[in-house]
């Protein structure tokens, strides 16, 4: 029935009948992520988030971790203001500890949030990110920007700690040491 209502192009009709399935059981996510994909190929993109967030927590539950992940990249790349896909994409990637894809979506996660003007969103995501990828430059110049956009003092000091910087205590102070006395054999051989 399903393919019936989407071959004869009634989405509205799919999306309801896949909710109701799913509804009864939620091992049977495939209507709803059809739905979802069949409007994503269609340009209907916003219409396949309610969708998409029908299906996220079945599709995690079984396993399906690549094909959840393939619908909200669509999702995130034919919604580029929209925040939904990409903050599940985070979630899906940090639940599955995929730390391949995570620095990305992380990346892709606070430019949108910057977009929609959400900064402190933006500033906890580029955090999280500095903290996974220390060694990120890009994601340092775009944490220092943000911080000076947000009028959070000298960013340029601020290096992905949650810390203030630390003042620098100077040259560290010797002792004097003194050498214990080389042996015979030591001595000959040095």
């Amino acid at each position: 029935l399903l393919d019936l209502y989407l071959g004869a192009g009634d989405v509205d009709r799919a999306s309801g009948l896949a909710a109701k399935i799913l509804a009864r059981n939620a091992k049977h996510f495939g209507a709803a992520h059809k739905v979802a994909n069949v409007l994503l190929e269609a340009g209907e993109p916003a219409r396949a988030i309610p969708a998409l967030d029908l299906v996220r927590e079945a599709m995690t539950d079984a396993g399906e971790h690549e094909q959840l992940a393939q619908s909200l990249a669509r999702a995130a790349e034919r919604l580029p203001g929209r925040v939904e896909p990409r903050e599940w994409l985070v979630e899906l990637f940090r639940g599955t500890s995929d730390t391949f894809r995570l620095p990305a979506a992380l990346a892709d996660l606070s430019e949108t949030y910057q977009t929609a003007g959400r900064h402190d969103d933006a500033k906890r995501t580029l955090e999280e990110l500095l903290q996974r990828d220390p060694d990120n430059d890009q994601a340092h110049r775009k944490y220092e920007q943000l911080r000076a956009r947000m009028g959070l003092g000298d960013a340029a000091t601020h290096r992905g700690s949650q810390e203030p910087p630390v003042e620098d205590p100077g040259p560290p102070k010797t002792r004097n040491f003194v050498e214990p006395a080389l042996d015979e054999d030591t001595q000959r051989y040095v």
